[in-house]
Formats: C-alpha cells, sequence, structure tokens
C-alpha cells in the first residue's frame, strides 16, 4: 500500500477526531475538582479557558493545542460552561505561543504526560509486532497504537509517525511469517506450490485463478474462470 493510502480520510477523522456530541464530551471532558482547582490558579479568564481546553486535548485524543489551532466551538462551550468563562476567549488564546508553552509544561509536570521520543518507539514497535500476527489491518494497528500511549500519558507523535511505524512493523511480520511458512514445508510440499505459478496452456497460472473473483456465485461463474487456464485447470464435476 502505498505512503499515501496507508489511511483514509474517513479513517483519519475517527482516530484523530476531537469528541463534539455532548454525551462523548461527558465521557471525556468532564473536569475534576483537582482539575478546577488548577485551572482557577490562573488570574484571566481567557487563560484560564485556553489551559482547560490544552488539558482537556491532552487526555483525549492526546495531544495539546497546536499552534493557530481552533477547537470545536462545542467543545470549547463545553469546557467554559465548567470553569464559568466567556467561550469567546478562547479566540485570541492560541496566538499566545509563550503563554500556550508554559501551560503545556506545568499540565506535562502535574499530570506527568511525557514526550514520544526513542525511550518509547522501540517498546511500541515490539507492541505492534505481537499484535501485527493477529490483524493486518493498517487501522486497527493505528489506532493500538494511540491506544498503548495514552495508557502511559505519552504525548501523540504526528499521524505520519504513528503511519510510517505501522509500516515498517507490517512489512518485518509479513516477512517473518513467510519465511516461518517456508522453512516448516518440505521439498515435496514446496514442489506442490511451485506448480501453481506453470502457466496454462491458453493463460495464466493456477494461483492466477485461485485469485480471482468469480462472475457470479452460480456453478457456472465459479467454473467459468478456470475455463481461461485450458485443459486440466478447470474442476472436476
Amino acid at each position: 500500500m502505498s505512503r499515501r493510502t496507508l489511511l483514509s480520510s474517513e479513517q483519519r477523522g475517527r482516530l484523530f477526531g476531537i469528541p463534539t456530541d455532548p454525551p462523548e464530551m461527558a465521557k471525556r471532558y468532564v473536569l475534576s475538582a483537582d482539575d478546577l482547582a488548577l485551572v482557577g490558579a490562573k488570574r484571566r479568564s481567557g487563560n484560564r479557558l485556553g489551559f482547560a481546553v490544552q488539558l482537556c486535548l491532552l487526555r483525549y485524543p492526546g495531544w495539546p493545542l497546536r499552534p493557530d489551532e481552533r477547537p470545536p466551538q462545542n467543545l470549547v462551550e463545553f469546557v467554559a460552561q465548567q470553569i464559568g468563562a466567556d467561550p469567546a476567549e478562547m479566540e485570541t488564546y492560541p496566538a499566545w505561543a509563550e503563554t500556550r508553552r508554559e501551560h503545556l509544561v506545568l499540565l506535562q509536570k502535574v499530570f506527568r504526560y511525557r514526550p514520544y521520543g526513542s525511550s518509547y518507539s522501540g517498546s511500541l514497535r515490539a507492541y505492534l509486532q505481537t499484535e501485527a500476527l493477529a490483524t493486518d489491518s493498517a487501522f486497527t494497528l493505528v489506532q493500538l497504537a494511540m491506544e498503548w500511549l495514552r495508557e502511559r500519558k505519552v504525548i501523540l507523535p504526528a499521524l505520519t509517525t504513528l503511519e510510517s511505524l505501522v509500516r515498517s512493523v507490517r512489512s518485518l511480520v509479513e516477512r517473518q511469517v513467510y519465511w516461518r511458512l517456508a522453512n516448516g514445508l518440505g521439498e515435496a510440499q514446496k514442489r506442490e506450490l511451485t506448480k501453481l505459478l506453470d502457466l496454462g496452456p491458453s493463460k495464466g497460472s493456477v494461483l492466477g485463478w485461485l485469485r480471482r473473483v468469480p462472475r457470479s456465485c452460480s456453478f457456472a461463474g465459479i467454473l467459468d474462470p478456470a475455463a481461461d487456464l485450458g485443459p486440466g485447470f478447470g474442476i472436476a464435476p
């Protein structure tokens, strides 16, 4: 699969989307008494709102507020209602780069969030190699990677980083599985499998025929592709 199509736009939205419906926001973004006390320590109302929104985003999906990022209005209003702030004050917060960075440092310290780096990438790779034996789905593997990082309070890296890791893991596991299967075969079995690649008198191989989709689910439809391979490649009645 090409680098551009490892995940579709719809899959990216499902993985990295910020919840905006009330039940999901209530599940993810209700602030505790300790959270509210920490937020309340900020002097300006706009800072309190931005700080609280950053905390929510760190918890889910798992990254801080990015430069010039505008969180969904539903989320801003949900958080603003909890801390008694005006949602409109969020408009200027992303522009305060230094304040945003200071807030992130404090959130990381208080809630023990850690940046993604080499100390986690190796362990995550080992975990995904085990999971990749059970599924070949890129979406599932990226999802598992994100959950693994969240459980350890590791700030999620860019999606391209996770896609690259999953692509590498899938390729490695595919090679490992191939060699395990190949090394477990006897010489007679290998010869029989090689015959599947032999071309028929007409065109195509038995393997090619096995991989083709019948034109219909009827008996005739299933037999039809075999006709292209010539005598000896059909299914006996």
